[in-house]
């Protein structure tokens, strides 16, 4: 009785108690329903079981399992639905990418192909405007694809070109050189620098071009994409094939005038060089800012080495003071040092300098070889009194040499740390670190290694390939005008590229074939005697189409089971 009604092992559900088919029952084929009457008996005639009768027995027990059964099916019921529902709808919508059966004699085939034409070309045209529902969120898709080519790719393919790439300043020299012709130029000839510039301008054809095919290629891509968007051309291989074939054709033909035009871009850019853009550095404040870059140069390198001969000066003074103890006592008393012989603080000499630089800058460009020859004459009488007071000075000098008016040797120093100008108005040293200060004597040893001339007085023979000199003062000048010049126009040019290559490529090919893609897919493939060869099933299509309609009917079958056991009480 305990274990009946749980107090020994305790269940969920509990204990029922029933009488088990006897094998004397069977022997004797003992009818079901005598044996549960036989059962029910037992149980309410038993003294100890008689108080829980109503709960023992086959009949209670198969209700009470009955009861747990459908109380766990209603549990389950709205998961199974939901599943069944998902499975139908899915089936549903593969059905319909089958589309129904065209074998039937009163379908439209023209119809039928026209609405899948339409339907291409506005998926082609969505995606390129960005009105696609089937927007990809890992990637970029349709339009933003030529849009990343556009302002990632070629913008930046542009910015990574060097105006000066394959352009030596061997090459800007002889470009200036072959422009003057016999005479020699007072001024930077313009020539040379149309001939230079153009030549690094045509380097961005080649990118603009590169351009068109890379958005071509992203054209065809979208187009394959369209094609698995459209369900229904699943079914017709052949109208797929021929669908691609039509796109790619009318993009191929599409790519030449794009590119024709492109190349015409160029051409314009290069028919025409526009010195007076308003972004154009020009010709006289490229030479004010080399000017200004040059003298900045210049007032710094004259800074620090006034600081180092201040040093220099310095410990030369305590030296001679030095030496001036040493000798008192047998010489007497000396003149003090003064601290600047000739007069000149670090700020004059500094000044002086920098008017004397100006000027040789201003002669080099538009005095020609005068200014050399000039230099040349008034360096020998400034030498020669520069000697004279040298030689009344009792401060200590080193001599210097002096090699047509330009000091080899170091710089007349005073004591008080100063430097002594030369005649020629240049430092020692400086001319070893500016461009403008080139010794006159280098230049002659490097027209004399370039020719010498036989000691019979006879000339000698010219070479067949000639190349220019060693550079002079004013050439390299004239180079550096003439890079700035460059990368000025250059960078200009280069903007209008940027600008004009997307815009040609959308005329001339994203718009035109979104425009005409339906036109052209109607002119091409909506013909009678192609109706029956386009909208042929593939074969496995009939099969996949039957085996859909009988597992929706089963679908369909089970959903109706499942309400019956919702609505069961």
């Amino acid at each position: 009785m305990d274990v009946l009604l749980g107090k020994v092992i305790p269940l969920k559900h509990g204990f029922v108690g029933v009488v088990n088919r006897s094998q004397d029952a069977i022997n004797k084929n003992k009818p079901i329903h005598k044996a549960l009457m036989a059962e029910r008996e037992f149980f309410q005639n038993h003294p100890v079981y008689r108080s829980i009768a109503g709960r023992l027995g086959t009949p209670y027990l198969a209700r009470r399992l009955n009861v747990i059964l459908m109380d766990h099916i209603k549990a389950c019921l709205p998961e199974v639905k939901a599943s069944i529902a998902a499975q139908i709808a899915e089936t549903e919508e593969e059905l319909f990418s089958y589309g129904s059966s065209i074998i039937d004699e009163t379908t439209n085939l023209g119809a039928l192909l026209l609405h899948l034409l339409q339907q291409f070309s506005s998926h082609f045209s969505n995606s390129l405007d960005g009105k696609s529902t089937e927007v990809s969120l890992s990637e970029l898709y349709g339009g933003a694809r030529i849009s990343y080519i556009f302002h990632d790719v070629f913008a930046r393919g542009l910015e990574e070109i060097d105006p000066f790439d394959y352009l030596t300043d061997q090459d800007i020299r002889t470009a200036i050189r072959n422009a003057t012709g016999p005479r020699p130029a007072l001024f930077v000839p313009e020539i040379s620098f149309e001939l230079l510039v153009r030549k690094q301008i045509e380097r961005l054809l080649s990118p603009s071009l590169q351009c068109v095919d890379l958005v071509f290629d992203e054209l065809q891509r979208v187009c394959s994409q369209c094609e698995n968007h459209v369900a229904q051309l699943k079914r017709f291989p052949k109208l797929r094939s021929a669908l691609a074939n039509v796109v790619r054709s009318m993009l191929k033909d599409r790519v030449q005038p794009t590119k024709d035009m492109i190349q015409n871009l160029i051409q314009i850019e290069l028919a025409y060089i526009n010195t007076n853009h308003p972004d154009f550095i020009g010709g006289s404040k490229a030479v004010s800012t080399l000017m200004e870059e040059m003298a900045i140069r210049k007032q710094q390198l004259a800074h620090e080495q006034q600081q180092q001969q201040l040093l220099d000066m310095q410990l030369a003074h305590e030296q001679q003071q030095q030496q001036q103890q040493q000798q008192s006592s047998h010489s007497g008393r000396r003149k003090s040092i003064d601290s600047s012989p000739f007069g000149l603080t670090p700020q004059q000499s500094s000044s002086s300098s920098n008017r004397l630089h100006q000027k040789g800058l201003l002669q080099m460009l538009f005095g020609g070889k005068d200014s050399g020859r000039k230099k040349h004459s008034s360096s020998s009488t400034a030498t020669s009194a520069a000697a004279a007071a040298s030689s009344s000075s009792s401060n200590i000098v080193r001599p210097a040499a002096v090699v047509n008016g330009y000091d080899l040797d170091d710089s007349k120093i005073s004591d008080d740390g100063n430097e002594l100008m030369t005649p020629a108005g240049k430092r020692h040293g400086h001319r070893q670190h500016n461009v403008l200060d080139q010794s006159f004597q280098h230049q002659q040893q490097q027209q004399q290694k370039a020719y010498v001339a036989p000691s019979n007085g006879h000339l000698g023979h010219v070479p067949a390939h000639m190349v220019a000199p060693e550079p002079t003062d004013r050439e390299l000048i004239e180079t550096e005008i003439i890079k700035s010049l460059i990368l000025s126009y250059f960078n200009i040019v280069r903007k209008n590229i940027q600008d004009t290559i997307p815009k040609t490529i959308m005329h001339f090919l994203v718009i035109h074939c979104k425009n005409d893609l339906q036109s052209e897919l109607v002119r091409n493939l909506y013909k009678d005697d192609l109706f029956g060869d386009l909208l042929r099933e593939a074969d496995d299509i009939s099969q996949k189409r039957r085996s859909c309609h009988e597992l929706l009917k089963i679908l369909r079958r089970a959903l109706d089971i499942v309400n019956e056991v919702r609505d069961y009480n």
